[in-house]
Formats: C-alpha cells, structure tokens, sequence
C-alpha cells in the first residue's frame, strides 16, 4: 500500500489534488491515528504483506491469465514471440507505461513459482521483469518500476517470503554479462533510495536491504554477491559507493560458485509445452508466510538450471556435444560504447557542442518526429537539411560524434521498431521515408563524409546494421551501392583486415534475430547475395552466420525461407552441405531438422553426404537419423556399399535394407 501512495503522491503533486496528498503524507508522517486509530505510520505500512487480491487488482483478468500463462507454460528460450505479442497487446500506448510497475508488483507478490516449474525450462520471472525493465519510455515510469522491484527489500525482516525479492537479485545477476546498464542502474537505485525514500527511516530501509542480501545469499538463490556487487564491469565509482552503503555485504565469506557436475547434460529449453504446473495463486490476505516457502529444491539443480537460463538471456547459447560437455555457440563481442536504444538518453552536452545551423536543425527534426501525425515529407527535408549541413562543415569532423548521438536519439523509435511486421497499412515507400532511412539514402547517392558520420552512429548504436541491410532489401539503394556502403562501413567498425565484415554481418545477424527474428528471412537474399558472395565467402564456409539465421526460424519462416531458395531468389545458403550438416549435429532438434529442410530445398541428395552417413549415430543424432532415413530411395551400390558398413544391428542400416527387400 505505502508503494503506491508514494507512486500517486508523487506523480500528482503538481496536480490539483497535490495539496491533499502533501496533508495526507504529514498526517501519515506526524499524526498516523488521526487516519485511523491502529495506524502506527509509514513503517508499519512497509512491514505489512501487500494483500495479493490488491496486487491482481491492478490488472485486467485477461491479462493476468495471459501473464500466468507466459510464466508457467512457456518454455525459456522460446519466449520472444510471446513476449512481443503481449507488448503489443497491452504495453504499446503511451498510456501503457503505468502498466509496467503494476506487472512487476504482481510478478513479485502474486506470482510464486512451484519447484517444479523452478527446476523445468519455464521462462523464470527475472527474465520477464528484465524485459519489462528494458520497454520504460521514460525516467518517470523506469523509476517507479525499479520501486516496484525492490519495494520487498525495504523493511524485509528474515520471517518474510524470499519469493518477494528473489527477482530482483536474479535481474542483476543475470544481466552482468550482457546487459550491465540495468545491473549498474538498479545497483544505483538501491544505493540511492535508502537516504531519499523515507529520510527518518534511513536506518531501517538500509538495514531492510542488507537484510535481503544476506537471506538471498543463505537460500543459496545466487551463488556469491561478488558478482553481484563487486564485479569489476561495474563503474569502479557505482562499486565504491555500494562498498560505502552496504559494508556488511563485503564482510560475508564469498563462496566460489559451485562446479557444473561432468555427467550433467545442459540443454537448450525445447519446444515442449510443460504438464500443467499450477501456479501458487494464494489468496489468503492473513496466513503467515515462511522461509520455506521459496525454498529451492537442491543447489544442484540451480546452479545447472541457471547457468543454461543465463546463456539464453546473454544470447549464448549452451549445447551439447557427443562427450556432453556444454559447448557454446560463437558470438561477436559488442561495441564497447555501443548505447542501449530502449531508454531516452540526455543528449543535452552533444547538442551544445554543434554549430548554430546543424542545432537548429536538430532542434526542429526533434519537435517534428514527436508530432503525433508527422509529416515524412516535413521530416525527409529536414534530414536532408541536416545531411547537407554537415557535408559542407569545416570542421566536420570535430562535428560528427555529436551529431551521430542526436540523430541516435531522434530516431530511437525507427530503431526500436520492426519496420517490416510494424508497418501495419503504411506502404513500404513511405517506411523508407523515415529519417534514418533519408540518412541511408543520402549516404549511397552521395559519396561525401557522410560515410563517417553514419559510421559514428554506427559506433554508437549497433542496430544501425541491420536496418541498413533492410533498406537495401526493401529497394532504398542498388544493390551494388548499398553493399558496397555496407563493406565501407563494416571496415570502417570493425578494422580493415580480412574478416571485417563476416565479423559484422555475424553480429548483425545476431542482434536481428534477437530483436526481429522475423526480419531475418526478408534480408537473407542480401545478406547471400552475389554482390556479397567475394566476401562473405568464409562466412560461407563457416556455419555461425547460417546457424545464426536458423536458430531464428519457425515453420512459417522456414517456409518462407526454403522457398526463397526455390525459386532462386536465395542462390546458395552455402557451397557445401556435408560440413553444414556436420556442425548441426551439435545444434538443437528445430535447428537440425530446419538444416536437413533447407539441404532438400537446395536440392542436395543422398548422394551429396554419402561420406557424412557415417559418422551419424541413432542414439545420439536421432535428428540427422530421422531425416536421413528418408532420404534413401532407390537402392545402388554406393548405398549399399555405405549401409552395410555400418556396425551390425544398426537400426537405420536395418531398417532402410529391409525397406528394400520388401520392394
């Protein structure tokens, strides 16, 4: 109750119920019984369980049933679609953005998985706090759902249910590796709200914090707090601080993480729906909640679980080969300084530092994008102003960092949106209005420094890659020029050596098919075509790209993608089939069974992977067995030959030669 009277006292006050809220607050402060007789103050409303009824309250049936259904029926790892779905369902308006702190209570107070659902694949709820965390649309709403998530931490006394923190400390663990602009900035709100949420309880809230690091750290829900708190990642200045404020925390003994037992096998989520879970819904606003309520089954089963939960939400992912060691897929590292597009950035000192004309027009492409009915031809020519502005600059490139961060910012929402799937009625012509694709334009109609300032906005933001590849795709430029823009650009990030642009194709691809998984289809005949083929030759050979390309697939893209290849729009995938066949055994079953697909589709043959045949084991690629076995249809002497060489009572062996004495 205390979360949401500080949430309502807060954004109201400038309203005009805000001098009734400040009355309230004081008489909540100074004279708590003249609001009711057993009150005490605002202590006791931090140390009272929020009733869980008033928590679903905040949300509409279906959407609670939609909620449940993500976090104990959805397998982590093939969340994306849900997750996308729901955003659009309910958290794409403006008005929308209350929402996320009302979800992340709920998540929290409601939401109590069973062991059972702790130890299976399900999505676990810090997965789907951390995305929630990532949609605030401004500082305003990110505040107040960082309250939502900590708010258990403030008074949390050891009799108090460690499912009510439990997610908080997971989002910042698990978001270290991939995501450390959340873990620094919840860090820091933790830091900060002790002295400024309630000042005469500065004592008490800290306490309450330090508390439940050292709860969470007993029920072994992470392994060690010194990845935590004291990971060098971390800003040495925001790790000085949380050493000043929480000083117990560095006095508790670290435990080495406990070691990933040889014979366990860990696995990607698959695709099964799971047995029917319930989820601990209790409505009982008076029960006394113990410990052993969020209590983990065994540590053994964390720490495997976890690690393969953190390799999916860092975009690794963990697989398993023939001696069942976890192997992981190759990756390209992110820019350092790359900036994260989800969250309004202050671009106030970039702004100082342009020329009076270049920040004029800033300025007014700025006002004009947050119009709600903009006008692409109003926003094409003040892109183009800019554009022109900046070639005729003296002093260019002293200009082009600052300039690169205010278009990053302005056009944040090109960058965030899937400008394929999102378009709804919009013609394509009128998408690739938008300024960031004017810029693209003008970059490839003129060969001018403008090279170097998308280069530095490239720097700064990654997704600029792949939205290059779909303005190519969608006909913004020749095909010719655009790749040849795209090479400039990728030796421009990457360095100027040999694998400059498979390096960034590689991590182009890997970001689209995290954040738009059904784009990636749309630009595969640029990404494979023949203007690219001199040069992404090696990543060809290799299998990273095309593995990359697959993982992102679903039968309706696989689809789409097998017919691309058909009819020629696509003219190779690769150049060899048996070593991309042979690296997939080491994938998961979709993404083989999708590589046997798109061999077919290519036209390969039994013949083609003669050689391939045996090294495929049933027992232990029952995928490639599958599809193989169907594959041999007319029977000759190089099959026979290959079969029978197989070791004695071999079931494909045996069951393809039987086939053909019956025929």
């Amino acid at each position: 109750m205390c979360y949401y009277w500080k949430r309502f006292s807060s954004s109201s006050s400038t309203g005009c119920y805000g001098s009734g809220n400040r009355k309230s607050t004081l008489l909540l402060q100074r004279a708590p019984q003249t609001l009711h007789p057993q009150c005490t103050g605002i202590m006791q409303l931090l140390q009272t369980r929020t009733p869980r009824r008033f928590l679903a309250s905040r949300l509409t049936p279906d959407m609670e049933g939609k909620i449940g259904f993500l976090l104990t029926k959805v397998n982590f790892g093939k969340h994306k679609n849900y997750q996308d779905w729901f955003f659009r369902q309910y958290l794409s308006s403006r008005e929308s953005q209350t929402l996320r702190p009302d979800l992340i209570r709920y998540i929290c107070g409601v939401v109590h998985p069973t062991n059972d659902i702790l130890c299976s694949d399900v999505i676990p709820r810090w997965a789907v706090i951390g995305w929630l965390l990532t949609t605030c649309g401004s500082n305003v709403t990110a505040s107040h759902s960082k309250l939502a998530l900590f708010y258990d931490w403030l008074a949390f006394q050891p009799k108090d249910n460690v499912m009510n923190i439990e997610p908080g400390i997971l989002v910042i663990y698990h978001s270290v590796k991939a995501h450390l602009a959340i873990s620094a900035t919840l860090l820091d709100f933790l830091s900060r709200i002790i002295p400024t949420f309630c000042p005469e309880f500065t004592t008490t809230i800290r306490q309450g914090i330090v508390t439940s690091f050292q709860t969470l750290l007993d029920k072994k829900v992470v392994p060690s707090l010194e990845v935590v708190l004291d990971n060098p990642k971390i800003d040495a200045d925001l790790r000085e601080m949380v050493k000043l404020t929480f000083p117990e925390c560095f006095q508790i003994p670290l435990p080495p993480p406990p070691p990933l037992p040889e014979d366990d096998v860990v696995a990607e989520p698959d695709m099964d729906v799971m047995k029917d879970d319930p989820m601990e819904l209790d409505n009982s606003d008076n029960e006394t909640e113990t410990n052993d309520s969020g209590r983990f089954s065994d540590i053994e089963t964390i720490s495997t679980v976890g690690i393969a939960e953190e390799a999916v939400m860092i975009g690794v992912k963990i697989e398993v080969d023939s001696d069942k060691k976890p192997r992981a897929r190759p990756t390209v590292a992110p820019l350092s300084h790359s900036l994260p597009a989800n969250q309004p950035k202050d671009v106030s000192n970039a702004l100082s530092q342009l020329d009076p004309d270049l920040l004029d027009l800033m300025k007014s492409l700025d006002v004009a994008t947050k119009m709600d009915q903009p006008s692409y031809d109003d926003l094409a020519e003040l892109t183009d102003q800019i554009c022109s502005a900046f070639v005729l600059a003296s002093d260019w490139e002293d200009q082009a960092p600052s300039l690169a961060q205010c278009l990053i910012e302005t056009m944040r929402p090109d960058l965030l949106s899937d400008p394929l799937n999102e378009r709804g009625d919009e013609p394509l012509i009128e998408v690739l209005s938008r300024p960031l694709y004017v810029l693209f334009r003008k970059v490839c109609d003129e060969e001018s420094n403008l090279i170097n300032l998308l280069g530095e906005m490239y720097k700064f933001q990654e997704r600029i890659g792949f939205h290059f590849l779909f303005f190519i795709q969608a006909g913004g430029t020749s095909l010719d020029i655009g790749i040849a823009n795209y090479i400039k650009l990728a030796e421009m990030i990457q360095g100027d050596d040999d694998t400059a642009v498979e390096n960034r194709l590689l991590r182009d691809c890997q970001l689209l098919s995290e954040e738009h998984a059904n784009l990636m289809v749309y630009i595969c005949p640029t990404v494979y075509s023949t203007q690219l083929s001199g040069i992404s030759l090696k990543s060809r050979s290799s299998t990273s790209i095309l593995h990359t390309v697959i993982s992102s697939l679903n039968p309706t893209t696989l689809f789409r993608l097998s017919s691309l290849v058909i009819i020629d729009r696509i003219e190779s995938l690769f150049e060899h089939v048996v070593p991309v066949l042979r690296a997939s055994l080491h994938w998961e079953s979709w993404e083989q069974f999708a590589s046997w697909k798109l061999s077919e589709a290519h036209g390969f043959t039994i013949d083609d992977v003669l050689e391939f045949i045996p090294e495929i084991d049933v027992d232990r690629h029952p995928e490639a067995a599958n599809c193989v076995l169907l594959w041999f249809n007319t029977p000759c002497v190089d099959h026979v030959r290959v079969l029978t060489g197989r070791p004695v009572g071999d079931a494909l062996a045996g069951t393809v030669l039987q086939r053909w004495s019956r025929e």
